[in-house]
């Protein structure tokens, strides 16, 4: 039904007593609430230099109101906004440019006289700006007058409704965007997973993992996406478990979505991912080897995460089968590690590999162990055959920092003239 201008007046004065009642009277309008008539005729005036600056004090007021912390003062800018957008007499643009500043002043006061702007009968223009509006109040009860119109709303106007709730992670519409996820409308359905996984209600968790068996060339990068977001807002919502289920489904994919699968694995830090992250770790196929650094990078950075993998990282380095360079990766990984000394044997045992660059990397390990287990390997470094280890430990020697670093060189200098003379040269 046409709701009338006096209509919409009435609820507006019931909404202006309510808030009278609850706070007391309003204060009288401020300086900078006063010409606000010359502000709307500025605002009508088909000359941009005067909209322009009609919208310049129209931020300003509303930059007083909230800078006066002062909720009187912010809801009689509101109700003179709301009492403004009412007038049917004047512009439409007018009145949708009121409405995008009024959720920066008002409150739930504003909230059933801008939703009566969603009738299926008002300018498409001034419907859409009130559905903005409402997303944009900073206040829960603007959900309802969204979730009712939905039932109603059809064409761009519902795609709109449908990803205002999604974002406002609206969790009482779940209930409406399931089945719309699960619809024949291509456009509906694509928009209410997206608005499903802004949610992350763990009830759409079947709905679109469906969606994501199913995809087309023509929806997949959505679908995805979508998926991706559930992921991470599933997580967010402490669903660790359903969270993880769909990362790992991630890391199968390809190269763009598996990194989003290693990203959310490294926040997880779950032990038993770590054979997923080894096995990814030198991913490099045809059609992925230009993202193959950036895998290889997130895959490391994920695994210096996984709680309780210092032990099970050293056994992998100590693994005969294990390549030079997967060595020379996790030893820097379980440098970064505050568990390191759970693998102190493999880095040990690596400060004398056969391979230089595997010696090299248990540098930076070997110093995050205790003196007296370091000391004597970084020694034998200091000393090694290659002039880039030798380097790269004497630095290391010099710049240890470790309780007793200090006092155990000193010891051992006294009893190596070659020591010494490493120590006390310059870098």
């Amino acid at each position: 039904m046409w709701i009338q201008t006096e209509t919409f007046a009435l609820i507006l004065a019931v909404s202006a007593f309510c808030t009278t009642f609850e706070d007391g009277l309003l204060a009288a309008p401020s300086d900078q609430n006063q010409d606000f008539a010359d502000v709307i005729r500025k605002l009508e005036s088909e000359e941009p230099t005067s909209r322009a600056a009609a919208k310049q004090s129209l931020e300003m007021r509303c930059k007083l109101a909230i800078d006066s912390k002062n909720v009187k003062v912010k809801r009689a800018l509101s109700k003179t906004l709301l009492e403004t957008i009412a007038r049917d007499e004047l512009k439409l643009s007018t009145r949708i440019a009121l409405l995008d500043f009024l959720p920066r002043v008002a409150s739930y006061e504003a909230v059933r006289p801008v939703a009566l702007l969603l009738s299926s009968k008002r300018d498409p223009g001034l419907r859409d700006a009130a559905r903005q509006a409402l997303e944009d109040l900073p206040v829960v009860t603007a959900l309802k007058p969204l979730r009712e119109a939905l039932d109603s709303a059809r064409g761009e106007f519902r795609l709109a409704i449908i990803q205002s709730l999604g974002k406002r992670q609206d969790s009482l519409a779940v209930g409406k965007l399931l089945p719309l996820a699960e619809g024949e409308n291509p456009a509906v359905r694509l928009v209410s997973l997206g608005a499903l996984a802004e949610i992350g209600d763990r009830s759409a968790f079947d709905t679109i993992e469906t969606a994501v068996n199913n995809t087309t060339p023509e929806n997949r990068e959505s679908i995805l996406t979508s998926y991706t977001r559930f992921a991470w807002r599933l997580r967010e919502t402490r669903e660790g478990g359903a969270s993880r289920r769909i990362f790992l489904r991630l890391c199968t994919m390809e190269s763009r979505w598996s990194l989003e699968g290693v990203g959310g694995l490294a926040k997880a830090g779950v032990k038993k991912d770590l054979p997923v992250l080894l096995s990814l770790l030198d991913r490099n196929t045809d059609t992925d080897s230009e993202k193959a650094p950036e895998m290889r990078k997130a895959c490391l950075d994920a695994l210096k995460e996984l709680r309780g993998a210092g032990k099970a990282l050293g056994a992998v380095i100590l693994d005969p089968e294990t390549a030079v360079a997967r060595r020379q990766d996790l030893l820097g990984v379980l440098a970064a590690r505050k568990d390191v000394m759970k693998a102190t044997k493999a880095i040990v045992q690596s400060a004398t590999d056969v391979a230089a660059e595997v010696r090299m990397a248990s540098i930076h390990a070997l110093v995050k162990l205790d003196v007296d287990t370091a000391g004597e390997a970084l020694i034998k470094l200091a000393l090694d055959s290659t002039l880039t280890v030798r380097h790269e430990a004497t630095k290391a020697l010099r710049d240890w920092k470790a309780e007793g670093a200090r006092e155990f060189l000193k010891e051992k200098a006294k009893a190596s003239e070659e020591l010494r003379k490493l120590l006390e040269s310059q870098p």
